[in-house]
């Protein structure tokens, strides 16, 4: 089916619009029963005529959002059209199933979300096997991330006729995960993607999954179990990667601690998570199961802190010597006034001491300053030159302003943006 053709189907449907103006960013998806098709377009090319550059065939999920000739889906919702003809189509495609999660979230872009999960069917039919088994809330979560949606989804599941196929979980392990999820309203194709792991990259049995959701999960006043945590879940996932603990071990040893020392299950597996990572930073040993997990993680978060300053003291040491280039190319821009000077950064600790003072993110352009990549200066008052006041940024090249501040962010009152008008304007000469 050639443009024209498709113009000729839609320039006579109801479009639903009063102005151009209203709908020039309104996205409009045609389904072609005949080529089995899905064809894109705005509304203002179809009203406009705009035949030769406005129609696109939607093969792919990733084509909803990037479409080819400057054409962006965006966050745009789109107008459906000849939906009841994929139905016809394609008859187990699910859709009353998806609908239904789809009414349950306060989705502002709902036929978006509709037309992707119906080319997620058209690519991988055995998607029909998972939503007639209660898969529906993963694969709505699915198809409104923000993520390779087609991707995720080959990483989930596999081709196959029964859902421990495409699943490769057996009945037992997907039913429970389904189980956790129950009362989850969000992410659910992260949590089960990160149950699955446990499963089939560390053999973790449906009663250790059990007990761990127990044990990670308070409960409220009313007796229900708070959502899912992930936290707990991507701790003990990391923890695992080591290879020097099993489930059953961290099982055991968070429930001791609990016991022992009155720790949180949660607790515990976030403090023996950091201890492990900084004993990897000090490329020491660190021991399997310390007695006593947040003792041993305090004794050796001082000894961090000291190694993670010393790299970043060698870190700061490389780019001296930009900084001393910047101060002579710089020097141009010295400029004061009765009251106020520009004052030229010296070295890497003088950003690092302006963002402490400042509670700003100037520390983290040293590298970036340094390899006249950005242009910051300091603004003081002449009579307290040591005390930071204004931390400015500029464009070389226009002159311009792309960012001046107070502490704590704060905007510049009019006199003092008069003082930074008037220096621009003296440099620009």
């Amino acid at each position: 089916m050639d443009n024209s053709q498709i113009f000729e189907k839609l320039k006579n449907l109801d479009i639903r619009i009063d102005s151009y103006r209203e709908r020039k960013d309104k996205f409009v998806v045609y389904y072609d029963k005949q080529n089995d098709t899905f064809y894109l377009s705005t509304a203002m090319c179809i009203l406009s005529d705009n035949i030769d550059i406005c129609f696109h065939k939607l093969d792919e999920i990733s084509s909803l959002k990037n479409v080819k000739r400057n054409k962006l889906m965006g966050d745009y919702d789109c107008d459906l059209f000849n939906i009841e003809d994929f139905i016809i189509n394609h008859p187990h495609c699910c859709i009353d199933i998806f609908q239904e999660e789809i009414a349950e979230h306060s989705n502002r872009n709902k036929n978006k979300t509709l037309i992707t999960y119906l080319l997620l069917y058209k690519n991988y039919p055995y998607v029909e096997q998972l939503m007639k088994c209660g898969f529906k809330g993963i694969i709505y979560d699915l198809v409104n991330s923000f993520d390779n949606k087609e991707e995720d989804f080959k990483i989930l599941f596999v081709e196959g006729k029964t859902v421990s196929e495409i699943t490769q979980l057996s009945n037992g392990q997907w039913k429970m995960i389904l189980e956790f999820l129950k009362d989850c309203f969000s992410l659910r194709d992260l949590y089960y993607q990160l149950y699955k792991s446990l499963i089939k990259k560390y053999n973790a049995t449906t009663n250790q999954l059990e007990e761990f959701y127990v044990i990670t999960h308070p409960k409220k006043e009313n007796g229900s179990l708070f959502d899912v945590n992930s936290g707990a879940l991507v701790d003990l996932l990391d923890i695992l990667k080591k290879g020097e603990y099993t489930v059953s071990d961290i099982l055991k040893y968070i429930k001791k601690q609990e016991r022992k020392n009155k720790i949180k299950p949660t607790e515990s597996l976030y403090l023996l998570k950091d201890y492990i990572a900084m004993c990897d930073y000090l490329n020491v040993k660190p021991y399997f199961k310390p007695d006593n997990i947040k003792k041993t993680h305090d004794e050796i978060t001082p000894w961090f802190n000291q190694y993670i300053d010393k790299q970043k003291e060698k870190e700061n040491k490389k780019y001296e010597k930009g900084f001393i280039t910047q101060k002579k190319r710089l020097e141009k821009y010295l400029y004061e006034d009765e009251n106020l000077k520009v004052v030229i950064p010296e070295s890497p600790n003088d950003l690092i001491a302006e963002g402490q003072n400042q509670h700003n993110c100037v520390a983290g352009y040293i590298r970036r300053y340094a390899e006249q990549e950005a242009t910051i200066f300091f603004i003081r008052k002449k009579d307290n030159l040591d005390e930071s006041y204004i931390t400015i940024k500029i464009n070389e090249k226009s002159h311009k302003v792309i960012e001046a501040k107070y502490k704590y962010n704060e905007k510049l009152n009019s006199q003092d943006k008069e003082f930074v008008e008037k220096w621009l304007k003296h440099c620009s000469r």
